[in-house]
């Protein structure tokens, strides 16, 4: 969009041009204001987001993976609430709540559609197994293993009754993120 205008003033004439571009798909925001001199704003955000099941833990440092199990019972809370604070891992939302409908990305960057349950289910047990990694790299600065209440957190991960409850906490979560999520995965292109 362009937008001249020309004003005359005592000393010949005065004109403003200014020139606004936006692309939203790449999510690069270009402003150019053309007056006397030029000035350009360019503002690029790329936001590369992890294949469903892929999660970036590195962003989770080790001081903040002792805090998460240091929470014990409520460390898988923890855990999720700290994974997908970051855009990276918005890789799932739900496209349609009556039908229990989601879509992910997948590996080769395109959205597929699953049941909202059966995703759940799959995004527990791969939580699971990387808190269980977080215990036992954890364990390894005690001497003698791992200590009992550290144990007994991996143990309670394996209950039918937890699984349940990570689910619910899971999909709390995927509702939290969910306008973003559906905004950044719907603004992917596959060639």
């Amino acid at each position: 969009m362009t937008i001249s205008r020309s004003e005359r003033n005592n000393h010949g004439t005065f004109s403003i041009s200014i020139e606004v571009n936006f692309y939203i798909a790449s999510q690069n925001i270009n402003t150019q204001n053309n007056q006397t001199a030029n000035t350009i704003n360019n503002v690029t955000q790329n936001i590369y987001v992890t294949p469903f099941g892929k999660e970036d833990i590195s962003m989770i440092t080790d001081e903040m993976r002792k805090e998460i199990i240091g929470h014990e019972k409520r460390a898988y809370e923890f855990f999720v609430k700290e994974l997908y604070k970051h855009k990276t891992n918005h890789n799932i939302y739900i496209s349609d709540k009556r039908n229990k409908l989601v879509k992910y990305l997948k590996d080769d960057n395109t959205l597929e559609v699953a049941q909202l349950y059966d995703l759940l289910k799959n995004m527990v047990a791969n939580h699971k197994k990387i808190l269980n990694s977080f215990i036992d790299t954890f364990a390894e600065t005690f001497k003698g293993g791992i200590p009992a209440r550290l144990q007994d957190l991996k143990d309670d991960h394996e209950t039918e009754e937890r699984d349940d409850k990570y689910i619910l906490i899971s999909k709390k979560k995927i509702l939290e993120i969910n306008e973003a999520a559906k905004s950044l995965l719907k603004s992917i292109t596959v060639p």
